[in-house]
């Protein structure tokens, strides 16, 4: 009865400190994030004499400034207002239906590893995270409108609706009941505005949707493989604001594609005009709303906690009971088994690549993006000088002499995009270089205890408070950062390689976290890295791109040969020379595909053949990958 009694009273005060904690956690996040736009604040606006404590209870009463070109005198909050509405009308149902089938599918996928049947939900994981949201909803812009024209199966579907926009500009806003547009139309009894309001959300709705499916999935998967006893709330913390920063960042590029004048669209056109109170206000909602889910989410992992606390815990791998009890004297010390297996893997490795297709078919595209990145010159016959030069032919189609036609000064796109290959892998082998040395140092301090491994999991919240598009377009802001990282570097680094390869510091740290720091772990840890280093890779190219898609990368650096920024340029030639802009963002697609399947393969072949035979018995935390 003691024992009873003891056990009850642990699970309510566990449950009770879950809550707490979740609370100073969000207070945390929504202080330090004030204090990062501050920081953002002072520079932007000449050096204004406000205080940070004025700063902070200006942001409590809502007194956010005032615009100062776009429409002068208006409250920022009062400019922000219809957007925000319009955000919230437009993400529920794509965040709804994301979270109910990801979470389903990565449950899916779960009860299926090792399963032939796993390889397709895995294929949509890949699909959805490698297909950059603002190539398919052009795409479905062209077909919106050539459709009409073209009748076929899939412009059929999407002929009628229209490409563009938030509405029919023919339409008055509806009178304000509940500040919703769609809902305030139809309690006003004008059906005709609501479905209009309505059929302009269909296509941003079918390009947002499939992305957030994936990627939830995806993050729902992982963490399944992760045992109960192995997570806590800083780790769940992590995790959705992981997943809350990639939705608003789908959402700023969804916005952005199909003009529809919401908050991203509006942040950008406060960076590029000077409206510092206009950016620090989108990151203020950005920020809030990014404190109210994570705080949700915190009391719902809270609650399952609590209702889970009966079960049997398993005891951890740094546990005195598991290492001297459990497991047996044999199994303590598998060096030789350890040196056999390796060899035994070395030998029959060609044999393991032909059975797993996903690494087959990703390191046959890699190869050729390699090839096409070494010689872009040889392959296409321009070098890099000769095609930033104007040429006869301006949006001229494809021909034999360019067979995937031309731009707007007559520069061939299939030289562009194989120099555009040599940027992406450029860009993304230098920030995963970042990476993986902050992975390393980091990754080596949590596994010396698991109070330091909390304290660096709370450090790596801090890179999630902003959404990682809007981080980078903040950062962009500052031109003069470039130089100081050069000084203090002393080689070439820009601001985004930096950003992005500090993003990607806690997928390596919590891969080389989990491996206990002993001598004979160093190869399962380089082996970890080169699992994960082509999903690094796959992940940070297509946003990479997408600053170029904004238009932020041709501002920065002038003649820059990027994918995303002849997409940018072509965009307004979308319906008159689609090729300009579909070739790029093709490639886009290919290289994120080839290089997330790569991962997939690499894990699948390593894990399933060789760790499942002797380490994943022995370390039962290696397989939360």
């Amino acid at each position: 009865m003691k024992l009873m009694a003891f056990r009850s009273y642990k699970k309510n005060w566990q449950f009770l400190l879950n809550i707490i904690t979740a609370f100073v956690i969000s207070i945390s996040i929504l202080f330090i994030g004030i204090l990062f736009c501050y920081g953002f604040f002072i520079p932007m606006s000449g050096g204004s004499d406000i205080t940070f404590w004025e700063y902070l209870c200006n942001f409590f009463t809502g007194n956010w400034g005032t615009t100062t070109i776009i429409i002068p005198g208006t409250p920022v909050t009062e400019y922000f207002s219809d957007s925000l509405y319009r955000m919230i009308e437009f993400l529920w149902f794509p965040i709804l239906i994301g979270i109910i089938i990801g979470i389903s599918l990565g449950r899916a996928s779960f009860k299926l590893r090792g399963k032939w049947a796993n390889k397709m939900p895995q294929l949509f994981f890949v699909l959805g995270l490698s297909i950059p949201v603002f190539f398919i909803g052009m795409m479905l812009r062209y077909n919106a409108v050539v459709g009409v024209e073209n009748p076929s199966v899939l412009m059929l579907l999407f002929g009628r609706l229209p490409p563009s926009g938030y509405k029919n500009m023919m339409y008055p806003d509806p009178p304000f009941i509940t500040g919703f547009p769609i809902l305030d139309a139809r309690l006003s009894g004008q059906i005709l505005m609501a479905i209009d309001r309505i059929e302009h959300l269909i296509l941003p709705i079918l390009t947002l949707t499939p992305a957030i499916i994936a990627f939830v999935a995806w993050r729902t998967r992982s963490s399944m493989e992760k045992k109960l006893t192995e997570k806590s709330i800083l780790s769940n913390t992590m995790k959705t604001m992981m997943i809350i920063g990639f939705i608003f960042s789908f959402y700023i590029l969804v916005d952005l594609t199909f003009n529809l004048r919401g908050i991203g669209d509006i942040i950008r056109d406060g960076i590029f005009l000077g409206e510092e109170y206009l950016i620090i206000g989108g990151v203020f909602i950005f920020l809030i709303i990014s404190v109210i889910m994570t705080f949700i989410s915190s009391i719902v992992y809270s609650f399952v906690r609590f209702l889970k606390f009966d079960k049997r815990e398993v005891p951890k791998i740094n546990s005195p009971s598991f290492q001297n009890n459990e497991i047996n004297p044999k199994e303590q010390n598998p060096g030789n088994n350890f040196r056999g297996s390796l060899r035994s893997y070395l030998k029959n490795f060609p044999i393991y690549l032909y059975k797993y297709p996903f690494v087959f078919l990703g390191l046959i595209v890699v190869s050729v993006l390699l090839v096409f990145a070494i010689f872009p010159d040889l392959i296409s016959g321009y070098t890099r000088a000769e095609l930033l030069m104007a040429y006869p032919g301006s949006w001229n189609p494809p021909s034999p002499g360019h067979p995937m036609g031309q731009t707007v000064l007559g520069g061939d796109v299939f030289a562009l995009v194989l120099y555009g290959t040599r940027e992406a892998l450029i860009f993304g082998l230098k920030a995963v270089l970042i990476g993986i040395v902050g992975g390393l140092v980091f990754g080596s301090i949590s596994s010396l205890h698991r109070y330091v491994n909390k304290t660096i999991e709370t450090l790596m919240i801090l890179l999630f408070i902003i959404p990682v598009i809007l981080f980078l377009m903040l950062i962009c802001i500052y031109s003069g950062l470039n130089f100081w990282i050069a000084s203090i570097t002393g080689f070439t680094l820009d601001a985004p390689t930096l950003i992005m390869g500090c993003l990607l510091i806690p997928i390596f740290t919590r891969a080389i976290t989990s491996i206990p720091l002993r001598k004979r772990n160093y190869l399962i840890s380089l082996k970890k890295i080169l699992i994960y280093l082509p999903l690094a890779i796959g992940l940070i190219i297509p946003i990479y791109e997408s600053l170029g898609f904004i238009g932020f990368l041709g501002m920065i650096y002038g003649s820059i040969i990027n994918w995303g920024d002849q997409i940018h340029i072509a965009g307004g030639q979308l319906y008159d020379a689609a090729w300009a802009s579909f070739w790029p963002g093709f490639f886009i697609l290919i290289t994120a595909f080839a290089f997330i399947l790569l991962h997939y393969g690499l894990k699948n072949a390593f894990l399933d053949k060789w760790n499942s035979s002797m380490l994943i018995d022995n370390y039962p935390q290696i397989k939360e990958f």
